[in-house]
């Protein structure tokens, strides 16, 4: 199963925090891809070929539960800022079997 989106790019991606759409969470829930309250490795891929090691975690606030990609070493969150914090806009496209999150630029017109 492969997940698509797209994101607008403001402070929290330009961190590497991206928040999954509510509309794949039953797609992740039913398949147990990541238990509520743990997280899963992750590498991130990015347009020009970099590799960031990242987790999808399975978290709750006060309303809902959601999943959320993230990238844990601070010297990995600034490449991922200097790369993508430039653009509008980023595309994802996660691979579930082979725990890889592409991301890339997405031009808006």
């Amino acid at each position: 199963m492969i997940i698509r989106f797209d994101k607008l790019v403001g402070k929290t991606i330009a961190e590497g925090r991206v928040t999954v759409p509510k509309e794949y969470d039953t797609g992740l829930d039913n398949d147990k891809y990541c238990a509520l309250g743990h997280s899963v490795e992750i590498t991130y891929h990015l347009q020009n070929g970099a590799e960031i090691p990242g987790r999808l975690y399975h978290s709750t606030n006060n309303t809902t539960t959601y999943y959320q990609f993230y990238i844990p070493d601070t010297k990995d969150k600034k490449y991922f800022k200097d790369q993508i914090g430039c653009h509008r806009a980023i595309s994802i496209d996660f691979n579930l079997k082979t725990h890889c999150l592409c991301v890339s630029r997405l031009k808006i017109e």
